[in-house]
């Protein structure tokens, strides 16, 4: 409701986020005035398309709303929620999470339950949102990876918004990697493949893993057991 434009102009002048370039830089191509876009957006989440859900006590008819977001007829953009998405509320077109509190959890920088409950909540809104832009499409694989220009990509990707707070990022990042949901660590290398191979359906739709060798340099091996050297060995030739 305090939205304004002046409000705009300062995160337009000020972004370093790729995305709400894209926003503004599609808003001056298009002639859509920043008092236009505040009018657009106050619309679009104007408190009837507002719905607050919190427990399976809810009525049927707040069930049956957030059950049915895909529906294009379905007019809810934002959802308050405190453990719906932990109790199997299953949605696939699940784009932003806004943390609205600024605590931590954790103890001896191990993440706490809400820490983990959060986590969690990431990695059930992670999902792939099931759209086709042709028949040729599967629904549920990603699309974009390997063309990040593609302004659709964006329908592949969830933002997780929060306070600025480095401590509590660390301990959630840590918290991803414990259940699965990022990897402890990540390493890019080059392979440099035959063209032939390149064109095959193995290769296309196939995945290539390579083992990294390490050497082992036993200098944990210092001689064998003495339990082993000191105890006689009787052997019969026959």
């Amino acid at each position: 409701k305090t939205l304004s434009v002046d409000t705009l102009e300062r995160l337009k002048q000020h972004n370093t986020n790729t995305i709400i370039k894209k926003v503004f830089d599609y808003c001056t191509l298009n002639n859509i005035s920043l008092d236009n876009l505040i009018e657009e957006i106050k619309v679009d989440f104007d408190e009837d398309k507002q719905i607050s859900v919190n427990s399976k006590d809810e009525s049927e008819t707040k069930q049956i709303a957030i059950n049915t977001l895909e529906d294009e007829d379905n007019p809810y953009r934002a959802i308050f929620a405190v453990d719906k998405l932990n109790e199997g509320w299953d949605v696939l077109n699940l784009f932003d999470i806004v943390r609205l509190y600024n605590i931590r959890d954790a103890k001896k920088s191990i993440p706490g339950k809400t820490t983990m409950q959060e986590a969690q909540l990431i990695g059930r809104g992670a999902r792939y949102c099931p759209f086709q832009l042709d028949e040729s499409q599967p629904l549920y694989r990603r699309k974009f990876d390997k063309d990040e220009a593609n302004e659709m990509r964006i329908c592949e990707e969830l933002y997780y918004h929060a306070s600025y707070n480095p401590r509590y990022i660390q301990e959630l990042n840590t918290a991803l990697i414990e259940i699965g949901i990022k990897p402890p660590k990540t390493v890019q290398r080059e392979l440099n493949i035959k063209h032939s191979f390149a064109q095959t359906n193995f290769y296309k739709s196939g995945f290539i893993f390579k083992n990294e060798q390490k050497k082992y340099n036993r200098e944990d091996i210092f001689s064998l057991n003495r339990s082993i050297i000191e105890h006689t060995h009787e052997v019969k030739l026959l």
